[in-house]
């Protein structure tokens, strides 16, 4: 079909037409229908149908997303819905009603402003902005050293990390990596709180013979707090997601349960040591590997970045906030209300948002798209090579409204999946929304720390703790 547009119109015999098209029931049944023609019009954002002689501009819930997620980031006073009505309000097609209006429902956000008074009754601020802290490798460039922390916008630094082996032990990857954890001592008076990033490093079987045993459940649990002590940590987050099953399910539970108690009990502060839970964005389903009761005892449970398609040699996303059409399994609005479902609280959920790039290579330099062939390995970049990368020429740069995402490509056949100030600002205003237990940056190291950009020292992170949104 040619481009429809600019097209002769029988304006008479249109308005006559007793089968006009009117509603989104109608819509609808017309797509059902195998003579209608679908497009999008990607430069406008509106869908369009043909059939026969008739043709009908409307707007679907993509294009609902779209300008509500827009109206909404450039500070407008609100969507208005024309024609109620007309929106399918007896889910007669498709089986939902309302579908115009639940979209901008579900996507529009307003301005609003963090409340960080503690409350006593609780051992946490109302809401948390959490820095990731990378502990730097002997020989990378651009270190981020200790000294240079922004501890002051940060509730919560979490040092990333150290290693629990199958026999119980806790250690540092390396010396190097241990002498600048002993660093961060000195920074207490600065920090408000220091939690440390431990990771299971084990076989899947040895994590479960650590598990089914009561006894080894209980030296791990002092083992974590000694650990914790040794280096004046506050806290303890648990990375171990890849080991826990439905074998183990009860066990970690109990585990949870010990660990909880030995964090609390012979310290100097109020509430203790808290204990938080990182997991993947794909287990969704989280009733059938946690008890979901002891994950609400938790501090926080942290969803960590992700990207769709889940496949290695498919170009990628970051994130998404909101589902890609045709291509995207998850987003972070999915996963929050299937764990809501699940039966956790949205006050702990903490939304970690990543701080760098992702660059892969396109199989083929035209065919540009998320899901479209691309090379098995990438690279992962920080803000300040990425604000390079970005302007090179004939880098083209695009933002999703719809879905929240920022992709960039080159016409060399680059493909770069990142989130920027505009994606990171809504993220807030949508954990702000949906009263979640915070925003957390993923991490220090790859914001742009030292200001090479032009935009001033930790850009993202600026936009993550900035009190109103």
């Amino acid at each position: 079909m040619g481009q429809p547009f600019g097209q002769p119109v029988d304006v008479t015999s249109s308005l006559m037409q007793s089968a006009e098209i009117s509603s989104q029931t109608e819509i609808c049944q017309a797509l059902a229908d195998n003579t209608t023609q679908f497009h999008w019009l990607e430069d406008s954002s509106v869908p369009i149908l043909v059939r026969g002689s008739e043709f009908v501009a409307f707007d679907n819930e993509k294009s609902a997303k779209i300008k509500s997620t827009w109206s909404s980031l450039n500070n407008l006073g609100g969507v208005a819905i024309h024609g109620l009505p007309f929106d399918n309000p007896e889910a007669s097609c498709p089986e939902q009603p309302f579908p115009i209006l639940q979209s901008i429902v579900d996507t529009q956000v307003c301005s609003l402003c963090v409340t960080e008074e503690e409350d006593e009754s609780k051992c946490s601020t109302s809401f948390s902005t959490v820095c990731n802290y990378r502990l730097p490798e002997p020989d990378e460039e651009q270190r981020l050293s200790p000294d240079s922390i922004p501890f002051e916008q940060c509730s919560e630094v979490v040092v990333e990390h150290a290693l629990i082996e199958a026999n119980s032990t806790i250690k540092f990857a390396s010396k190097e990596k241990e002498e600048i954890a002993k660093q961060l001592e000195t920074h207490h008076a600065r920090a408000k709180n220091l939690v440390i990033s431990l990771r299971c490093s084990m076989q899947k079987e040895q994590f479960d013979q650590l598990m089914q045993s009561s006894a080894k459940r209980l030296r791990l649990a002092g083992a974590i707090r000694s650990f914790v002590d040794t280096y004046s940590f506050n806290g303890v987050e648990l990375r171990c997601a890849d080991m826990v099953s439905k074998t183990t399910r009860i066990q970690f539970a109990h585990f949870l349960r010990v660990l909880n108690k030995q964090m609390k009990v012979n310290t100097t502060e109020k509430c203790g040591h808290s204990v938080s839970l990182r997991l993947s964005a794909w287990q969704s389903d989280l009733r059938s590997i946690y008890d979901v009761i002891v994950l609400n005892t938790l501090h926080h449970v942290v969803l960590e970045p992700f990207t769709v398609p889940l496949l290695p040699d498919a170009a990628f996303a970051h994130s998404p906030l909101f589902p890609i059409a045709g291509q995207s399994l998850t987003s972070i609005d999915t996963i929050v209300r299937r764990w809501e479902n699940s039966g956790l609280a949205r006050s702990k959920i903490l939304l970690q948002i990543p701080s760098y790039g992702m660059e892969q290579l396109l199989v083929n330099r035209t065919d540009i798209g998320i899901g479209r062939p691309a090379e098995r390995e990438y690279a992962i970049i920080g803000q300040t090579e990425l604000c390079q990368r970005l302007k090179y020429a004939g880098t083209v740069r695009k933002l999703r409204w719809d879905s929240m995402t920022v992709n960039a490509w080159s016409t060399g056949g680059r493909w770069i999946s990142i989130d920027d100030q505009q994606t990171v600002k809504y993220k807030m205003r949508y954990a702000l929304r949906e009263g979640l237990a915070g925003v957390g940056l993923m991490s220090l190291n790859e914001d742009d720390h030292l200001g090479t950009c032009g935009s001033g020292v930790f850009p993202i992170l600026r936009s993550i703790s900035a009190k109103c949104h």
